[in-house]
């Protein structure tokens, strides 16, 4: 059984810097991208976290089945998922509330077979409440998706500013 970490804080909080800090050294890293550039400026923000990675990560770009493209990786694999929060979003386009938190669950479960996982989510708790229902959809589904990889993660930690403050 592998050690899975969450990762958890505001946006530009340095949540996917910290997550490459901790696999940078490893010898084999697989990079799950989750957004997807649907507009100049999330194209320009892609092109921005794919510098900022190490040259060696492998990355696979998947939007809504991330189970299906890392089931069959090695289990010594290193794994970072960023972030969970696009995928939550994705995944309401096309499915329900119950659908995404079984989803979640599954890739747990399967995250936790390799050798390090590390996954990276948005905080949605300390914002404000959407003005609009879809808004307040994706902050409900999120803040419990959220809570499913805490639960299941070995370790979690939340970033203030660029600093990891580890709560478990």
């Amino acid at each position: 059984m592998g050690k899975l970490i969450f990762i958890s804080g505001g946006i530009k909080s340095g949540k996917s810097q910290f997550a490459v800090e901790l696999l940078k050294n490893k010898k084999e890293v697989f990079f799950v991208t989750t957004a997807q550039a649907r507009d100049k400026e999330m194209a320009e923000s892609i092109k921005k976290h794919r510098q900022a990675r190490p040259k060696k990560f492998i990355t696979i770009e998947e939007s809504v089945d991330i189970v299906s493209k890392i089931k069959n990786l090695g289990k010594s694999s290193n794994i970072i998922v960023d972030c969970i929060n696009f995928w939550v979003a994705n995944m309401l386009n096309c499915n329900g509330e119950e659908k995404i938190l079984s989803d979640a669950k599954r890739l747990c479960q399967i995250l936790k077979k390799f050798h390090l996982s590390v996954v990276v989510s948005n905080e949605v708790g300390l914002s404000l409440v959407s003005v609009n229902p879809l808004g307040r959809k994706f902050q409900k589904v999120l803040g419990k998706v959220n809570q499913i990889f805490a639960s299941c993660a070995d370790e979690f930690y939340f970033m203030f500013s660029g600093i990891p403050l580890r709560i478990k």
